[in-house]
């Protein structure tokens, strides 16, 4: 990805070319996206931010009124970040294995499916809710893991059922400014219960601000993620339903531990 630097500020959105050099040549993807310009991609700061992003920007007045009186009945606005593996069986690393020794036969169920805002099945889900006229609220929920040993006829029998603590999604916010600006950011540290501690950890962080003017609710998210396991993120308000705006398929599960960051930018 090459942006002239030197022709770009702060929160500029700017269309990029995005290819993934991680992946073999036959797989790669070439597209296009819109990008907010932030300080770490201009090398400013050399992680991306992880605290509280601070008060925001009002609108310019004019933008304001140009747009209308504020909507009596405004749009409530949900996001919803979930995780999940899209396998039905995952073969468990000797390391994860539940204390096998070195046995190769040690599975872990996957959620078997595929895209789903509503799934029930899922490794890590984080929900965030934001209301212009009561309280905003989050909830967070680790899926439980489970270890099987695959049997020679096929079958597979139970060994143990683990379950990471939900203390591994955190929120900062979310916080309202001036009335119609709403900001949160939401993290993921979730590991695999059966591997020993910074193996397999599920990673990532998301910064969210959403706009409301005469009732419509228009948002930015960025951030960053592991490129495994499969991410989903979506939003919805009063007039529409679950909507995708970040997909991405997983990844060697080595790269929980191992491979960088993709990062992203959404509007919407």
């Amino acid at each position: 990805m090459r942006i002239p630097l030197d022709e770009v500020a702060v929160d500029d959105l700017v269309d990029v070319t995005a290819i993934d050099w991680d992946v073999p040549e036959e797989e790669r993807i070439i597209g296009t996206m819109s990008l907010v310009v932030s300080e770490f991609l201009l090398g400013r700061i050399t992680d991306p931010p992880g605290g509280p992003i601070g008060r925001l920007p009002v609108p310019p007045r004019r933008d304001l009124m140009s747009a209308g009186p504020m909507s009596a009945r405004p749009n409530d606005t949900h996001f919803r970040f979930k995780t999940f593996i899209p396998e039905r069986w995952v073969w468990a690393p000797i390391i994860c294995n539940g204390e096998g020794g070195f046995s190769t036969d040690r599975y872990f169920r996957g959620d078997d499916r595929s895209w789903s805002a509503t799934s029930t099945r899922y490794r890590t889900l984080a929900d965030v809710s934001l209301y212009w006229e009561s309280r905003d609220t989050t909830r967070r929920y680790v899926g439980l893991s489970k270890l099987y040993r695959r049997n020679p006829n096929g079958t597979h029998t139970l060994l143990a059922r683990k379950s990471a603590s939900q203390r591994g999604i955190t929120f900062y916010g979310p916080n309202t400014y001036q009335g119609n600006r709403k900001n949160f950011i939401v993290y993921h540290r979730v590991g695999n219960p059966f591997c020993p501690r910074g193996i397999g950890v599920i990673d990532d962080r998301v910064s969210v601000v959403v706009d409301r003017i005469a009732g419509y609710n228009g948002f930015r998210a960025w951030g960053v993620h592991d490129r495994a396991p499969n991410y989903e993120f979506y939003y919805r308000d009063n007039t529409i339903g679950w909507r995708r705006f970040r997909a991405w398929n997983r990844g060697p599960f080595r790269c929980l531990t191992i491979c960088p960051q993709t990062t992203f930018s959404v509007v919407k």
